[in-house]
């Protein structure tokens, strides 16, 4: 037994060794208790290395798997002196200088005991591993010789082997090999591994069936080194007469168990591709937290991690975190379709390429990609400053010289590095197309001794980049269509609104490139808030499309086929904007600014990338919708840059398109005889002489940058204009309300609605501020309003004029100033006051100052105040109440629109309710929507299980009809949304048991309420001949009946052809078509010569007459509207028709909003996929923020009658959830609190349903969310969401988190559910999530024990943000039950 007490004293020297350095290091580091990355790790029991039991704990026992224990081993002491040399390589990491270790009296169950802490943890799978450069180090060739002179007194060596050769084997060419015998008790194969030369390198190794014998198994490495492959097999083969024993069974456990925590791999200078076999255990010793890469897409997982710092090579710029390891970012790609593989390789040989690069500092250089299993990952240098947004945001701008430089400075790498791209050195090296470049995919990263508002910018995420070969000799007869998978739209060039999957050019990049050049300018100028107001009014992206009709005559074809056409063009915001700096004086002639402007705006937003399709000669970004696939028409008409000839070849191109498509099926397609597209200029373009009117190539857009970099260095450029005389503060920026041009004759204006917002209930925050992972996007009630000629050309075509004009029209009784005014004129502005315009509408009866003072009093505050009014568009604004519209301006028909300036067709006034005008503008939106939107699908029409048959219009008969459910076929229907009103005042019409037969034989319409017949009367004006009401077409008095087409609710109205919304019927009987108020017009003349106009009050106000109307104050109806594909509104005041496209008033007036928009979606809630992760949130939140403020008859009914939408916001965010919770969104969706006085507990629900104390739907009253802002909290990730474990009862809806004691609350913001319920002590709480800065502030659940449960469980009662001084955080934290 000599030679195993001289193993195991080796062996316990070096496992004590390690736990002494370990502990050494451990204890420098502070340790953090609510750092919830670190705490309550859990090891699975299949980990490796002594795992060891509770119970064998308590028993003084260790479970070594597979070996006897063996308690009797002599006392042991060993010192042991590490050197080091403070460099980081491969081969050694960042420690003390010099470490003695004294190791005495060590027992077998200490030492079994201590192995858990040689080893790290790996935060990626839990399992141990062994840093290399320890176990080098304590491999030494003293320490391997004195156990091989231990074991050869005991057993002589057998195969002419040596001590020294042992050694210097075992110590310089396998220590790893060493380790794992030794500590597996495998000595009798230590002479065995050094004569068959098996060495680390060949480690590690795998079972594999031979592939002469399938029954047959053999040992292979699973590494490719320049080492004899036929040592393996040899090494591992058992038998009657191998070390290993008669069977495989050692062999297994070799492979299996013995070598993971010994093989963690070391990554090596200049070496990128790694293929790790699944077991593999990597030197991961941190998470730091994962998420999506990019919140709209479906691509990747990004996850901040430490890495052990003896596996990296060296580099001095590595951010280290507080153990000396160093921090990186993994990119876990998501696998998605078949060709996920291809796509991983595609961005695996950009970012090869790329790390070549080394004269390109803005380029990303890429640590590794590695693939383990069938999961394929990227390893990046972690960006400690962020993304370019987040900079941005939380940055405070600068326009002194040395700012600006850098400025230009880090601009300039990033379009050499966009050039380095696009246009490579060599004519043989491939060029490569970004595709997907924005704020959010440039990374900041902190320089050497650098300011952290002076980062270096880097260009990261080419998982979109494709390569454009087009000067190469063999393509003579080849242009090459470049497809990506879908890119952010934001940033994204006019190509992919055309057509998704279109090929896509290099210069695709320029035009991302000018949408973050044009953010960078305005941030700038005018600082974070007003960049985040400008990415709010863009409407997700950049440019516009327009949809115009045209007619197709084909040679030889006498029909002529109409067609609808698609044409991009620059946002008209984007236009207001850089007008808007260009008037700014800081952004005068000559200054670096100015000149970064005009390039944007000439030479990078442009549309045009001058050239022509050959098939029909349009721009290549104007698209026939409508298709005939055919020989002589290719797969798509967009020809991009990648159909161009390269400068200096002159092949002729054919056509060979490579498209990746939303399934990321990868489709290729010869098309010959393909005519190449026409320039728009002739010759060739050049990157040296580019074409002025199309969009420019990299190397021009470098060099104009690099020209200003230049003249700011040599002083011949002011960064900015000089103030003028008098000082002048610097503009404030473009306010919130944006005026835009549609055309030359019509403007849109954005204004705001006057309603009161709730105040808030919290302290901290004084207003809503939401800052998301991207770009902001306030919801808000702002609305965009644009005028709506192409309805009014087809509304007023034939059309009694008589029913929409005012009864005079000549000029009305105006005062002596208004009589001068020329409203007519774009330039016309004037000002007055509140005094004046009284006296004058009272003393000389100016019907103008009438209309202006009614409409200016609500606004104003007092009647000495001042207002300014101007024309905009078509409308009369006053610019002290941000720009609102108090009045619009009509041309009658037949004026000259060249003189009367940017004045539209509309409607003076209104017809009355129900008449064939009316019923002719109605019928006119439903035609403009069919044709130019997609809100109602073809396919779709699928009729309900019963609809009124309301028969012919001059039919005084309607009859119920019965399908039943199982009934497939289709047909177009209308649905009724109503209120029914009190039953004291509104007569009840419901189908019942004992009436059923009777309705379904037929009745008069005489019969019907009010309501009802107003209902059928619509449905017949427009062409339709099945109409929808529920409670008629549900049987009343039959629960089961009830049950069944409650369910099919949601259906009913997303497959009506349109739903009319009974907005005004304060009931059933009341009727909505209704009389309108007399709208107040005064007739003008208009210029000499020329007819008269209208100047009439501005009665659009979708806002209070629809969302703010009683209608659409009842819960049922929230989920009606958003799940109707398109609606018609009768309010008090006029019709609004709300569909995909947006909302259009009766009076020709388009309008817009991004809320209205959310729940007017035709597809809801598919549009919310087009938002980043924040908006998606406010959206939501949003939605059940406005839901808990509606009235339900039966508050149990509260989770039911949002259910239907709840389900599609789930699918949509591909997620799982309920009662008002998105598991992406946990966190904050738990943070709600009462936005009233109190909420009442619902104490039973539907069904016996029981709903949890954590969602807001176990009570009655409105609630709104907590402001937490985005990137400023840390979420515990140690709350368990019941829904992912797959929770399908009521039963299992508990949420798991730890809890800790609330102190005291004194000085805290704690709001609870129900103020007046007394709580007993001690309250606990859930810790959500904490500040990022000081003063810390904790986001948490307020619980409190539940009284009657049979096991410790706790309920919801509040919420709270506290403080350290708050909480029990030394104290017990355990997890807990939350019902």
């Amino acid at each position: 037994m000599s030679f195993l007490s001289g193993l195991w004293t080796w062996l316990s020297s070096v496992i004590h060794a390690i736990t002494r350095i370990f502990n050494s290091q451990q204890e420098k580091s502070p340790s953090t208790p609510t750092d919830w990355s670190l705490s309550h790790k859990k090891y699975p029991t299949s980990t490796q290395v002594y795992q060891t039991s509770k119970d064998q704990k308590q028993n003084g026992q260790r479970n070594v798997k597979g070996y006897p224990f063996s308690p009797e081993i002599p006392n042991l002491s060993l010192e042991v002196s590490i050197p080091s040399n403070g460099q980081r390589t491969p081969n050694s990491q960042n420690r003390s200088s010099t470490t003695n270790i004294k190791m005495s009296e060590l027992t077998l169950n200490d030492m079994l005991d201590d192995v858990n802490t040689v080893m790290e943890c790996s935060t990626i799978d839990a399992f141990k591993f062994a840093p290399e450069t320890l176990l080098r180090r304590l491999t030494t060739p003293e320490a391997v010789k004195k156990v091989l002179q231990e074991y050869s007194r005991e057993t002589a060596l057998t195969q002419n082997t040596t001590i020294s050769d042992l050694v210097q084997f075992y110590s310089d060419k396998a220590f790893k090999v060493f380790a794992i015998l030794t500590t597996n008790r495998g000595f009798d194969l230590i002479e065995h591994f050094y004569v068959k030369g098996f060495q680390d390198d060949m480690l590690p190794v795998r079972k594999k069936r031979s592939g002469q014998d399938s029954k047959t198994w053999e040992i292979e490495s699973c590494n490719k080194g320049t080492f004899d492959g036929n040592r393996v097999p040899e090494t591992f083969r058992w038998g009657p007469s191998s070390p290993w024993g008669r069977d495989s069974w050692r062999v297994d456990q070799f492979c299996q168990h013995w070598q993971w925590p010994f093989v963690p791999p070391v990554l090596i200078e200049g070496k990128f591709r790694y293929n790790f076999p699944d077991e593999i255990r990597l030197p991961f010793t941190r998470s730091w937290g994962k998420r999506d890469s990019e919140p709209t897409t479906l691509y990747s997982y990004v996850e901040k991690m430490s890495v052990h710092a003896g596996h990296l090579p060296k580099n001095s710029d590595d951010l280290l975190d507080d153990k000396g390891n160093v921090i990186v970012a993994i990119k876990e790609l998501k696998r998605s379709g078949k060709d996920f593989a291809a796509i991983a390789e595609g961005e695996a040989v950009v970012l090869e390429m790329m790390r070549g690069l080394t004269d390109q500092p803005h380029l990303i250089k890429a640590i590794a990609y590695y693939q383990k299993g069938n999961d394929h990952y990227f390893m990046f240098p972690w960006a400690e400053l962020g993304n370019l947004w987040e900079f941005w945001i939380t940055t405070t701008p600068k326009t002194a010289r040395d700012y600006m430089i850098w400025v230009f400075t880090q601009l300039t790498g990033l379009a050499r590095a966009l050039e380095c791209l696009h246009h490579r050195a060599s004519a043989s090296e491939e060029n490569y197309r970004h595709g997907d470049l924005k704020p959010l995919n440039i990374l900041c990263f902190k320089t050497k001794g650098g300011q952290e508002d002076k980062p270096r910018l880097v260009i990261t995420d080419v998982g979109l980049a494709k390569k454009h070969n087009m000067a190469t000799k063999e393509r003579q007869e080849l242009a090459v269509f470049t497809y990506s998978t879908a890119a952010t739209v934001t940033h994204a060039a006019p190509e992919l609104g055309i057509v998704r999957n279109a090929p896509r050019s290099r210069r695709y990049d320029i035009w991302s490139m000018g949408c973050i050049l044009l953010e960078f300018t305005i941030w700038l100028l005018y600082g974070p808030q007003k960049l985040i107001e400008f990415s709010n009014c863009l409407d997700g992206s950049f440019y516009t499309l327009e949809t115009q009709k045209q007619s197709s005559n084909t040679k030889g074809q006498q029909n002529l086929s109409p067609t609808k056409s698609q044409t991009a063009k620059v946002h008209g915001e984007v236009g207001v904007w850089i007008r808007y700096i260009k008037a700014d004086w800081r952004c005068s002639k000559d200054t670096a600014v100015r000149h970064l402007v005009e390039l944007i705006e000439t030479r990078l937003l442009v549309v045009d990338l001058g050239l022509r399709n050959p098939v029909n000669g349009q721009s290549s970004l104007t698209l026939p919708m409508k298709e005939e696939a055919s020989d002589s028409q290719p797969p798509s008409p967009i020809f991009g840059e990648t159909l161009e000839l390269e400068p200096g070849s002159m092949t002729q191109p054919s056509i060979t398109a490579t498209s990746v498509g939303e399934s990321d099926r990868v489709h290729q397609k010869e098309i010959r005889n393909r005519t190449p597209p026409e320039r728009q200029n002739t010759g060739l373009l050049s990157l040296t002489n580019p074409d002025p009117k199309s969009r420019a190539y990299a190397p021009e857009m470098r060099k104009e940058i690099e020209l200003i970099l230049t003249g700011l260095d040599r002083k011949q450029i002011q960064p900015i204009g000089s103030p003028p005389l008098g000082g002048e503060a610097p503009p404030p920026g473009p306010s919130r309300v944006q005026f835009t041009e549609q055309n030359r004759h019509v403007g849109e204006i954005n204004t705001r609605s006057r309603s009161l917002h709730p105040s808030n209930y919290y302290s901290f925050s004084s207003s809503k501020c939401l800052l998301t992972d991207g770009p902001t996007q306030f919801l808000n009630d702002d609305w965009d309003y644009a005028p709506d000629g192409s309805i009014a050309g087809k509304v007023f075509a034939g059309l009694d004029l008589s029913t929409i004009l005012p009864q005079t029209r000549e000029p009305s009784q105006l005062c002596r100033r208004c009589s001068a005014l020329r409203l007519w004129s774009t330039a016309c502005i004037f000002t007055d006051s509140l005094a004046q315009l009284e006296e004058k509408a009272d003393k000389e009866r100016c019907t103008l100052c009438r209309l202006l003072l009614q409409g200016v009093q609500p606004r104003m505050k007092g009647r000495r105040d001042f207002v300014r009014f101007a024309r905009v568009g078509s409308y009369l604004t006053m610019e002290e109440c941000e720009g609102q519209a108090i009045a619009n301006l009509y041309a009658m028909p037949g004026s000259r629109k060249s003189t009367l300036q940017d004045i539209q067709m509309g409607i003076p006034k209104l017809p009355q309710a129900g008449s064939a005008t009316h019923l002719k503008i109605m019928r006119e939106w439903i035609r403009c929507c069919d044709d130019t939107h997609d809100c109602y699908p073809k396919d779709l029409g699928s009729l309900p299980t019963r609809f009124l048959d309301v028969c012919d219009s001059d039919s005084g008969t309607v009859r119920l009809v019965n399908l039943g459910r199982d009934y497939t076929g289709s047909g177009r229907y209308a649905a009724l949304s109503h209120r029914w009103g009190s039953p004291q005042l509104h007569a009840k019409f419901c189908t019942y048991k004992s009436n059923i037969e009777d309705l379904q034989r037929g009745f008069e319409i005489t019969r019907l309420p009010k309501t009802f017949q107003d209902a059928v009367h619509v449905t017949r004006g427009l062409g339709l001949k099945h109409l929808w009401i529920d409670s008629l077409c549900i049987v009343q008095d039959d629960q089961d009946d009830w049950e069944a087409e409650s369910k099919l609710m949601g259906r009913v109205f997303s497959s009506a052809y349109c739903t009319i919304a009974a907005s005004c019927a304060s009931g059933s009987s009341d009727g909505f078509l209704k009389p309108r108020p007399e709208r107040r017009c005064v007739v003008m003349q208009g210029p000499p010569g020329d007819g008269n106009y209208c100047v009439c009050e501005t009665i659009d106000d979708f806002h209070r007459d629809v969302d703010q109307g009683e209608l659409n104050q009842r819960g049922w109806v929230l989920q009606e509207r958003a799940l109707s594909r398109r609606t018609i509104y009768f309010t008090e005041t006029q019709s609004y028709w709300e569909c995909g496209g947006g909302v259009q008033c009766e009076t020709m007036t388009k309008m817009k909003n991004r809320k209205a928009s959310f729940l007017g979606d035709a597809n809801f809630p598919n549009a919310a996929e087009k938002y980043v992760k924040g908006m998606r949130i406010e959206l939501s939140q949003d939605l059940y923020e406005r839901y808990s403020r509606l009235a339900l008859s039966f508050p149990s009914d509260r989770p039911i009658a949002i259910k239907g939408l709840e389900t599609r916001l789930l699918d949509t965010f591909g997620t799982t959830g309920g009662y008002g919770v998105f598991d992406i969104y946990l966190h904050r969706c738990l943070l709600w609190q009462r936005a009233g006085d109190t909420l009442k507990h619902i104490d039973a629900f539907r069904g016996g349903k029981i709903v949890p104390s954590w969602s807001w739907m176990a009570y009655d009253g409105q609630i709104r969310y907590m402001i937490v802002p985005f990137g400023q909290a840390e979420w515990c990730n140690d709350i368990i969401s019941p829904f992912s474990k797959g929770a399908q009862t009521d039963a299992a809806l508990d949420l798991e988190a730890p809890i800790w004691e609330v102190v005291n609350t004194e000085g805290a913001e704690v709001i609870l559910d129900d103020p007046r319920r007394t709580l007993g002590q001690p309250l606990h709480c859930v810790v959500v999530g904490k500040s990022k800065t000081e003063p810390m502030q904790y986001y948490a659940l307020i619980l409190h024990l539940c009284a009657h449960a049979n096991e410790e469980a706790y309920e919801r009662v509040g919420v709270g943000i506290l403080g350290r001084r708050h909480i029990a955080l030394d104290g017990v934290q355990r997890m807990a039950r939350i019902r």
